[in-house]
């Protein structure tokens, strides 16, 4: 059985992290701020690992197959890019409403400790999301981190249909009509897949409401860009995130008693 590998376990006292009393502390929200941050941290890795342990474990199907296991190995790829896709939106999203508390002296004395390339993170995706929010031109954002913006937008209009709105059902019908009917008409697409076992679920599945999300996610993606293709764009948006959030924690903890 695999087992996970981590560094060496650090010890604190959780006294040091919060107060057991419900009391006003000293930067108390910059404080739970950063308690989010390493839960976003958490989940990112998650989403990671997750995509990991599915890759490594299940044959990757042949191009254009139709069988069971081509249909549940795509399937369960779609479901983690939708998760990807609405954990990286919760993350963005959060932090614009927190921008000027992340913008604080406290925060900001970790940000300074932390080395140029983080530091530069910060400052873009800061200002990404600031200009997002205010709907400003981008002319003055690298080039190099421009997809960053396209992804964070992307990121909005997918989550808000597809990851955890299943209100939505529009979206899903449109989704189905352009994979089924409107692109590439192929003799294939002629028909609608399920598989059943009334006595096992986890051998059931409806691979035609797959195929729904396939056909709405390429209307932000395009039909060409596959699903390995988005998956490694919100593996670098987390990894940057990722390694920036770390950074700045690892600057925190350093103010903390260790034992």
């Amino acid at each position: 059985m695999k087992e996970f590998i981590n560094k060496k376990l650090q010890k604190f006292f959780a006294e040091d992290i919060f107060p057991q009393k419900e009391e006003r502390i000293q930067y108390q929200e910059e404080k739970e701020i950063l308690l989010t941050f390493s839960l976003m941290f958490n989940d990112l890795k998650d989403i990671i690992l997750l995509n990991d342990l599915f890759v490594e474990s299940c044959k990757k199907p042949e191009e254009k197959e139709i069988s069971v296991h081509a249909g549940e190995y795509g399937g369960i790829r779609l479901h983690i890019l939708r998760l990807y896709i609405g954990t990286l939106y919760e993350v963005c999203n959060y932090m614009t409403k927190k921008i000027s508390m992340i913008e604080s002296s406290y925060i900001q004395s970790f940000i300074q400790k932390t080395n140029e390339d983080t530091q530069s993170t910060w400052k873009h995706i800061l200002l990404i999301l600031q200009k997002n929010t205010r709907k400003k031109n981008f002319s003055d954002i690298p080039q190099e981190v421009l997809w960053v913006r396209d992804l964070v937008e992307i990121i909005r209009d997918v989550r808000n249909n597809t990851s955890f709105h299943y209100q939505t059902n529009k979206r899903l019908v449109e989704g189905y009509r352009k994979f089924f009917f409107q692109d590439n008409l192929s003799d294939e697409k002629r028909y609608a897949y399920r598989s059943i076992n009334h006595s096992k679920v986890l051998e059931s599945r409806h691979y035609y409401a797959d195929a729904a999300i396939q056909g709405y996610l390429e209307k932000y993606f395009g039909k060409d860009d596959s699903v390995d293709i988005q998956l490694k764009r919100c593996l670098r948006l987390s990894s940057k995130m990722m390694q920036a959030i770390n950074n700045v924690l690892e600057q925190y903890h350093k103010t903390i008693r260790q034992q």
